[in-house]
């Protein structure tokens, strides 16, 4: 019998952030992403660079991980333009930063 991989992509620190009463520190969110890690998740999803301080400032300070970190994005309607909003500015330097292990949220 073979075992086909699981891959594992937590979304806590975009999605978990958004729950009502919850506001994550830059802090925060790099001790979350650190335990993530510890955890064996695959794939980290950030938060939204560009979006607010805190995201922008993880971004800056992302922890080295086993774990790729990925940037939140956006999907493309049919029949809408591909051209990138003007907020996509900060996630698109996030997938550039140099040393990173940054990866777009699709592939």
């Amino acid at each position: 019998m073979t075992m086909d991989r699981l891959y594992l992509f937590d979304t806590t620190l975009r999605d978990g952030q958004q729950t009502q009463g919850v506001q994550f520190t830059t802090e925060d969110k790099l001790r979350i992403a650190r335990a993530l890690d510890d955890l064996g998740i695959d794939y980290i999803e950030g938060g939204w660079p560009g979006a607010n301080p805190t995201d922008s400032a993880f971004f800056e300070a992302a922890p080295k991980t086993r774990a790729k970190m990925t940037a939140f994005g956006m999907t493309k309607r049919s029949g809408r333009s591909a051209a990138p909003p003007r907020s996509s500015g900060g996630r698109v330097r996030a997938w550039r930063w140099p040393g990173r292990r940054l990866d777009p949220c699709f592939r």
